[in-house]
């Protein structure tokens, strides 16, 4: 193609631009000098532009709106009027069904939903459902993995989750009752939250049906019996007693978690080596600085170890347990 005929299709192009983005300003650019489409055209009028040009249609006067009164008599299209009710009404019909058709891209259908949801890994193997461990696993795979982002952008993938339920009469019946009686998940379906709702959903049925959160907590931290409190310890001889005990692993050289980490590093560090443990080289400003960094961080980690590990050592009193310290539960924004 000539330099001539370039010329006239980059004109050519341009026009059919700015009258499908109804402004004048339109400044394009090209991949190359040979390119005639402009690069940064958006992305919900390619269509319809692909098909104009397509269509080797001429725009005189691309200036001149095809939106506007009909009885104005602007040349715009070769061979028609500027407010040619059948080209306006033509163009006005490209850009809702592209509009329609950009919107619905961003919303799932319900073949899609039907397929995510047949995707997720049963709930009941051998006729029997999951608990415990790996049921919690269960929900977090299936949010993770399965229930990401345009799955909430529709209230029937929502209430297909309940398909997920079938096999599981108890699961099935909690799932019902939160999603119809909770006022907070009944607020955020009807404000079109999906994900929110199956937020506060998920929580209320891991609750219900894997025990007490705090409980599962303290069992995961739990000490030696040695170290525990009984009736004949009050919580000052707890602390002592596992503070005594974290003081001998490290006189001892045992290992004893991120403290252990903590205390190689702090012990290399001493010798004034070129490098750190962590490779950096402690001879600069910066290497040092970092180095100090990671220390305090390691530090803040010890502390919180230290108390997670006397709040399951403390013994659980018959009312809800209070959160560890350090705890931060999950709540959706």
């Amino acid at each position: 193609m000539s330099t001539q005929n370039i010329a006239n299709e980059r004109s050519r192009r341009i026009s059919i631009a700015e009258v499908l983005l109804e402004r004048e300003d339109f400044t394009p650019t090209y991949e190359d000098d040979n390119a005639v489409d402009p690069r940064n055209l958006p992305e919900n009028i390619l269509a319809i532009y692909n098909t104009l040009v397509d269509s080797n249609l001429q725009v005189v006067d691309p200036n001149a709106s095809i939106f506007g009164d009909a009885e104005e008599n602007v040349p715009n299209v070769a061979g028609t009027s500027g407010r040619d009710p059948l080209l306006a009404s033509l163009l006005s019909k490209l850009v809702e069904v592209q509009e329609r058709r950009s919107s619905f891209d961003d919303k799932i259908s319900q073949k899609e939903a039907t397929y995510l949801i047949q995707a997720v890994p049963p709930l009941v193997k051998d006729g029997t459902p999951l608990s415990g461990a790996k049921l919690l696993a269960w929900f977090e795979q299936l949010t993770g993995t399965y229930l990401t982002g345009k799955f909430w952008t529709s209230s029937y993938a929502f209430n297909s989750l309940s398909k997920l339920f079938e096999d599981a009469p108890d699961l099935k019946a909690t799932w019902e009752r939160v999603t119809q009686s909770d006022e907070k998940v009944v607020a955020a379906r009807n404000n079109g939250e999906f994900e929110k709702a199956w937020s506060l959903v998920a929580e209320a049925m891991i609750v219900a049906h894997t025990g007490d959160r705090h409980a599962a907590h303290r069992r995961v931290l739990g000490v030696r019996p040695g170290l525990a409190q009984n009736k004949d310890k009050t919580v000052a001889h707890t602390a002592t007693g596992l503070l005594e005990d974290a003081q001998s692993k490290l006189k001892l050289g045992l290992w004893d978690g991120i403290a252990t980490l903590l205390a190689d590093l702090e012990q290399d560090a001493a010798c004034a080596p070129l490098h750190s443990l962590f490779g950096l080289n402690l001879q600069s400003d910066e290497g040092l600085a970092t180095h100090s960094h990671i220390v305090n961080v390691l530090r803040q980690y010890v502390d919180k170890q230290r108390a997670l590990e006397l709040y399951g050592a403390l013994r659980c009193p018959p009312v809800a347990c209070a959160r560890p310290p350090g705890y931060r539960e999950r709540r959706f924004p």
